[in-house]
């Protein structure tokens, strides 16, 4: 009889646990990520989490985070790959009893924004796959192209120039003054010291960047062909963009902080912390600078 009652419970906790779920929610990271980019944010969001985050309720519905994670993908590849991943979980909208697939949808960020979108082309050119999206959200993605891409193959250059350039103040503060001083020291010491520096940062710096020089990135270049192709598809499904407006003068020291080891899983749910360090170190820097001028 125990065992019996304790069946009860078990299947009543079940289908009611179930019944709060109304929808899959698809996870799809962007450049550099993998699938457990979003292991925080979307453990939050599911209806049973115990990841509770303040002022953001858990919503009636279950997250799954997927991969694509070969970069020698193109935007196209990339979505066939995660069409076959998505089939893969049809058990989920089975488990839920979700009777389609509909309201199941996808968020995805930046580089997958655009991955996702051609997964949404993919089923719309083959119909026989049968359609396991029903709409897209995406942020932070470049839709009409990345420049930086197109811009990479300078970054070499700028970094040794830069380096030459940044260091050279700090080095003639650190050299102390005096006749005698100056007779012993040549006066080519700071490109002396800064130049085996700065070339060997020229050549390592493009490793860093290694995530922007792979196949697929050149899918989304500006005025990349695969791009103008995409935005021509007529999409049917209900689609959300949410974007920023970067100031000028901040993108690059936002992207050179950002480069490093910068995981978001490091940091709370939806608490990562600014990216203004790096630009506001620069122009600290530079009013110091000016101001000695």
């Amino acid at each position: 009889m125990k065992n019996i009652i304790l069946l009860f419970i078990l299947f009543n906790f079940i289908s009611t646990s179930h019944s709060q779920v109304e929808r899959v929610v698809y996870w799809v990271h962007g450049l550099g990520g993998d699938n457990a980019a979003f292991a925080k944010v979307a453990t939050a969001t599911t209806y049973n989490s115990s990841d509770n985050v303040p002022d953001y309720p858990r919503r009636w519905l279950y997250s799954s985070q997927l991969g694509y994670e070969a970069q020698s993908y193109s935007l196209n590849s990339a979505a066939g790959y995660l069409e076959s991943k998505i089939r893969l979980q049809d058990y989920l909208s089975t488990s839920f009893n979700l009777p389609n697939y509909n309201k199941n949808f996808i968020i995805a960020h930046s580089q997958g924004g655009l991955v996702s979108r051609s997964l949404d082309k993919l089923y719309s050119e083959n119909p026989f796959l049968g359609r396991r999206v029903g709409g897209l959200v995406t942020f932070g993605t470049p839709h009409q192209g990345a420049r930086i891409l197109s811009n990479i193959g300078q970054f070499n250059s700028f970094i040794s120039s830069g380096c030459s350039d940044l260091s050279a103040g700090v080095l003639e503060e650190a050299i102390p003054n005096g006749f005698l001083i100056d007779l012993i020291i040549p006066n080519n010491l700071v490109s002396l010291v800064t130049q085996p520096i700065c070339e060997l940062a020229g050549e390592v710096a493009p490793l860093a960047f290694n995530d922007f020089t792979q196949p697929i990135t050149e899918d989304y270049k500006v005025g990349a062909t695969a791009l103008a192709t995409l935005n021509g598809f007529q999409s049917n499904i209900p689609k959300v963009a949410f974007y920023g407006i970067e100031e000028k003068d901040k993108v690059l020291w936002k992207i050179l902080y950002n480069v490093k080891d910068r995981k978001p899983n490091s940091f709370p749910a939806f608490g990562a912390d600014d990216d203004d360090k790096l630009a506001i170190a620069a122009a600290n820097n530079l009013i110091k600078y000016q101001a000695k001028v």
